[in-house]
């Protein structure tokens, strides 16, 4: 277990939860009980069994009416409900900390597929060849770390410049000491390695340098902020992930990769990602593996369908969505490649796999390919214009097939370029 969060740590952020979640919570308060539990359901609702198995006893999650969150300790409901009543009108809800999880992927053992066969389907080369690389732009991998010995990832990081390393000291005063290449939330220490390779290979997908090794990331020019919130077993906190997401926003990254889920009982998760849209971030989100449909069996972030977010199922080497992928034309918005697939492994090796993990990193590294277009060529859009702009052309370029998600069409880097541009001379014009 990582170290626990002292009572009434603020949860890191520079963002403000939006006033919007009020309504939100009202609409899902269950029936009243009776006593302390039916005075205080408005900022502390019943919540279903299920929610209630997925949570963590005695910890909890505190949005304030002030725009801040913090985690609360507590050892017992008499202790929980005297914190309610002394805080009542300060507080805009409460609710459970609780387990989130990698989508499960599995390692191929045996591919007769090229190395790069997805680089070559989604067209990236032919955008490399016209020199767009994904330079000044920042992806946040969030997941189970990342392997920072591996050779294909050298020079690949974006280093905190306001930290000096290995002193000990908190140069930069944000609450996080030595945090030169990332940060670990699970256990609260510089990040170090990565216990599964689930982190590493998803890297590896988005920005693994073509001159060393056999994978090309799909956005090589770009720097990695790997951050830490899972454990051996592949789970995190989602404490640990609302930090992860608030640090990846305060160290200036255009592009979010998160393939995981599991918080469909969260309000604090949805108000956190919502608050990307303002600085200017792309989410990406891994649609689960689950053979679904999640306009129907919802889960999340997957199925949150924000403005700034991008939902990626997995299409396989024939063009046809991956037997396990989850689907959904409201809220799946787009294929990807994501079986057999070859990417970066710990300790400095490779590995062949599948999941819709790893079709949600060839869109974060697309999008960089975008924001590096945007970034060289149109000073005056306004960064919070960003995201809609990069997934309006991600979306609008599609190799259109019959698939049931919302663009009905797989990834293809190359077109979005194009289409990006057209949007750009339209914005002009």
């Amino acid at each position: 277990m990582g170290q626990t969060t002292a009572s009434g740590q603020s949860i890191q952020s520079n963002l403000k939860m939006s006033s919007p979640l009020g309504v939100f919570v009202a609409l899902l308060i269950g029936l009243g009980g009776c006593g302390q539990e039916y005075r205080f359901e408005k900022i502390y609702p019943k919540r279903s069994q299920e929610c209630e198995e997925s949570s963590i006893a005695g910890e909890y999650l505190v949005q304030w009416t002030d725009g801040s969150l913090t985690f609360e300790s507590k050892e017992s409901e008499e202790d929980l409900y005297a914190f309610l009543e002394k805080n009542e009108d300060r507080i805009l809800f409460v609710e459970r900390d609780q387990w989130l999880r990698q989508e499960s992927d599995e390692a191929v053992l045996d591919s007769h597929s090229s190395s790069d066969w997805a680089i070559q389907r989604i067209g990236a080369k032919k955008v490399w060849d016209q020199e767009l690389i994904g330079r000044d732009v920042t992806i946040a991998v969030i997941d189970s770390g990342v392997d920072l010995s591996h050779a294909q990832l050298q020079g690949q990081f974006a280093l905190n410049p306001k930290e000096i390393p290995n002193n000990w000291i908190d140069d930069d005063h944000n609450g996080l000491i030595d945090d030169v290449s990332g940060w670990d939330f699970f256990d609260q220490t510089p990040l170090r390695d990565d216990d599964i390779g689930h982190g590493t290979h998803i890297a590896g997908i988005i920005l693994a340098r073509h001159d060393q090794g056999s994978v090309k990331g799909v956005a090589p020019g770009a720097k990695l902020l790997p951050i830490k919130f899972m454990d051996s077993s592949g789970t995190g906190r989602l404490t640990g992930a609302l930090e992860a997401i608030n640090y990846a926003a305060s160290m200036g990254v255009e592009v979010i990769n998160a393939s995981w889920g599991g918080s469909f009982c969260s309000l604090s998760l949805k108000s956190t990602i919502s608050q990307l849209e303002g600085e200017g971030i792309l989410f990406v989100s891994a649609a689960g593996n689950n053979h679904v449909d999640i306009d129907t069996y919802p889960e999340y972030p997957a199925a949150y369908n924000l403005a700034h977010q991008v939902t990626v199922g997995a299409s396989d080497l024939h063009d046809q969505i991956a037997p396990f992928s989850n689907i959904g034309i409201e809220r799946v918005h787009i294929l990807a490649p994501g079986t057999s697939i070859s990417s970066l492994y710990p300790v400095n090796s490779f590995s062949i796999r599948s999941g819709t993990s790893m079709a949600a990193p060839f869109v974060a590294g697309s999008a960089a390919l975008l924001y590096g277009y945007l970034k060289a060529h149109s000073k005056t859009i306004h960064k919070r214009e960003l995201p809609a702009l990069v997934k309006k052309a991600l979306l609008e370029s599609v190799d259109l097939g019959t698939y049931s998600v919302q663009s009905s069409g797989r990834l293809n880097v190359h077109r979005a370029l194009d289409r990006l541009t057209t949007l750009l001379n339209q914005e002009t014009l």
